[in-house]
């Protein structure tokens, strides 16, 4: 499908249950691809529908089959600016300390997310209850699952050249009003570290530029890349390298 809005988006399902898309914007000169991949679902189908925000913009929606025997479920899902970075993501109303009506949730380790910001873990039943301890009743909340985010760059030498040199590559990561609760490393899934606000004496949400080094082994290729987990926002505006040999 095609999505109309500032910028102008191709949306591709692909065989395995995750999409892609390449954004396409004149103007800046950008012709590029990005990935998305469900941690808890599979893509079915994909549709552009015109905004009902009252704005120019298209919407972009995503028939999801999610769950397995006979907690699947078929949903019907929209990708919007402005929401709780969650996946499966809905709102619910604290009664009795409990939520209800997670069906499509049922038997997952979900995320809440107060109005006040402030997140929790919950584990949802198999019919679609969770406890959520220290909400008061009447209180509207978001829950839904983690909607983890990467980004990676290319890597910075071929297969010929690698090991040849030790590597330290650093980068310099520019956010804005962004978590500081993300992970950095080469991609690998045995190499994430933890960013360490304390040590630069930051808080979040925080502006400006955070700094990264890494130290490559001989059979790693140097990439860059970061990782969020957390229902947080995460902007990431630039993302430059420096590199020691």
């Amino acid at each position: 499908t095609v999505q109309r809005s500032t910028a102008f988006h191709v949306w591709c399902v692909l065989g395995d249950g995750s999409a892609v898309c390449m954004t396409l914007n004149r103007e800046q000169n950008v012709v590029a691809w990005h990935a998305h991949r469900l941690e808890h679902g599979r893509i079915l189908s994909v549709a552009s529908l015109r905004g009902s925000r009252n704005t120019p913009d298209e919407e972009v929606w995503f028939a999801v089959a999610r769950g397995e025997g006979d907690e699947a479920c078929i949903t019907v899902e929209c990708m919007a600016d402005g929401n709780a970075c969650l996946d499966a993501c809905t709102e619910a109303v604290v009664k009795g300390g409990t939520l209800s009506g997670l069906s499509h949730l049922a038997g997952c380790g979900a995320f809440l997310v107060g109005g006040d910001g402030a997140c929790m873990d919950i584990s949802v039943d198999g019919v679609g209850n969770a406890a959520c301890p220290g909400r008061g009743d009447g209180e509207a909340v978001s829950v839904g699952l983690a909607a983890p985010a990467e980004v990676r760059t290319m890597p910075l030498e071929t297969l010929e050249t690698l090991g040849r040199f030790k590597k330290q590559l650093g980068a310099r990561v520019l956010l804005h009003e962004s978590t500081l609760k993300f992970r950095y490393g080469t991609g690998a899934p045995e190499a994430w570290k933890d960013f360490q606000p304390g040590r630069y004496g930051v808080s979040e949400p925080y502006s400006g530029y955070v700094r990264m080094i890494h130290n490559y082994g001989m059979d790693e290729q140097s990439s860059f890349a970061l990782r969020v987990e957390t229902p947080a926002p995460f902007n990431l505006l630039a993302l430059v390298l420096d590199v020691e040999l």
